[in-house]
């Protein structure tokens, strides 16, 4: 089979960068050779990793051109692969498709679009994908944005292909990370500065044993967006919550926390969310019946948006009651063991890309 490209926009490259390389690991393991076109304003992707080969590429115009940005880019591949040639190029995030369908059209390839947020599936239309029926698929890593996208596109160019993962079977014993009270990291979007707040002032009032509030640490760009330094400095918090840069990018650290709460998903897949299932920690998340892995089937402890006020009596609930906590935190585990395991995942990529091939030979 000739190579693939993974092209991902900047914002996915850098958040998703781990879950990119379980999926690239994955391929090469399924026998694929994978291309791997990061933008060249994150150079500390361009290493020089043994299973898939970086290509650097300009991300944004207006200079150079998109023409020249395709042009470069596929030249690169095709130097990259010269007697394979590149048979799919698969797009990770709504920045990267104007790019992914002009290189791939220089390329002779077919084109993967993963769709993992509601505003991507609203921005596809059937027009876009009608004449290139066998060149073009659409790929969901959920129930809930499969729905979403069947409201506009005929089955045929959708398929259901969940992120994967690797479970810690060593999930650690102890109760509290905080020692006497809980760790919490707050991530999110950052863009419902309301939400933010309102957890953030929940928090402030959960106490268990002492008289501490939870250990927090933010996600700080989400909350440089949603302003939460002002709500810090208003409720005396300072001594209570670090801002940690690049949560999502470099995420090993603040997994050891005990529990996970995301104020705004905005309808909107994260890896960060099944990484915390995997490694058996909380999840509170404002309801979102679009995004599985937010739901009560994953151990999930809703938050009403509507009544912001409960919060702080749901969160101290799950965390008082430690019968409770398990039963939540093992949810969300066993959810992940069974339908989102890495190896998994890039199994199903691979029979995507299969498909693709099959049909444009066809």
């Amino acid at each position: 089979m000739p190579a693939v490209m993974i092209l991902a926009d900047e914002d996915f490259a850098s958040r998703e960068r781990d879950m990119l390389a379980r999926l690239e690991v994955g391929l090469v393991s399924e026998g694929l050779r994978v291309l791997h076109a990061v933008p060249e304003t994150l150079p500390e992707l361009l290493d020089g990793r043994v299973f898939s080969q970086a290509l650097g590429y300009a991300p944004r115009g207006p200079l150079p051109p998109l023409s020249r940005r395709a042009k470069d880019l596929a030249r690169c591949a095709m130097d990259a692969a010269p007697g394979d040639g590149i048979a799919v190029v698969h797009v990770f995030g709504s920045d990267a498709w104007r790019l992914g369908f002009e290189t791939a059209g220089l390329l002779g390839a077919a084109v993967v679009l993963e769709v993992f947020t509601t505003r991507q599936a609203d921005a596809l239309t059937a027009s876009q994908l009608d004449g290139l029926s066998d060149r073009v698929l659409v790929c969901v890593p959920g129930v809930g944005l499969e729905r979403r996208c069947l409201r506009k596109l005929d089955s045929r160019h959708l398929r259901l292909v969940r992120w994967g993962v690797h479970t810690d079977t060593a999930r650690r014993a102890q109760r509290l990370a905080g020692g006497d009270r809980p760790a919490v990291l707050l991530a999110g979007t950052g863009e419902d500065a309301s939400a933010w707040a309102h957890a953030l002032e929940s928090l402030s009032r959960v106490r268990l044993d002492g008289d501490l509030p939870p250990l927090i640490f933010a996600d700080a760009d989400a909350a440089h967006r949603a302003h939460l330094r002002q709500g810090v400095e208003r409720l005396a918090l300072a001594e209570h919550v670090s801002f940690v840069p690049l949560v999502e990018a470099r995420r090993e650290p603040v997994l050891a926390v005990d529990a996970l709460l995301l104020p705004d998903s905005l309808h909107q897949h994260r890896s960060l969310v099944l990484d915390a299932h995997a490694h058996g920690l909380l999840v509170a998340a404002a309801s979102d019946p679009v995004i599985d892995e937010l739901g009560p089937e994953y151990g999930v402890t809703q938050l009403d948006p509507g009544d912001p006020e409960r919060w702080t009596e749901e969160l101290s609930r799950v965390f008082e009651d430690q019968r409770l906590a398990d039963e939540r935190r093992s949810k969300g585990f066993e959810q992940v063991r069974a339908l989102h395991m890495a190896n998994a995942c890039a199994a199903s990529v691979r029979s995507v890309y299969e498909f693709m091939l099959s049909a444009k030979s066809g």
